[in-house]
């Protein structure tokens, strides 16, 4: 199935995204339930929202949605984080400066 998922474990508590089980039953020490099998099911009106403005800003010689900078910054987000989580320590995270090309 389709299935997508992230929680942060944060100083004050946690958040979560991504429960895709529509119906969840517990007993007997077990737990099941249903994945979604598509994407369509959950995001529709999210990747309608997307293509919609993305088609826009083509139609009208832009761009839209995440850039190369984009991916570079979550990087390092999760690398800092990785550090973090082995060393039990607060870790600085250093990026370079973001490029006018991308403002």
């Amino acid at each position: 199935g389709y299935d997508i998922q992230g929680e942060i474990s944060a100083e004050d508590g946690t958040i979560s995204l991504g429960e895709t089980n529509k119906v969840v039953v517990k007993r007997h020490g077990r737990f099941e339930g249903e994945v979604l099998t598509d994407w369509k099911l959950r995001f529709v009106d999210a990747y309608d929202a997307e293509l919609a403005k993305w088609v826009d800003a083509a139609r009208d010689g832009g761009a839209t949605g995440p850039s190369a900078w984009d991916g570079y910054a979550i990087q390092a987000v999760s690398d800092a984080g990785i550090l973090s989580a082995n060393s039990g320590k607060v870790v600085q995270l250093n990026m370079v400066d973001k490029p006018a090309l991308y403002s």
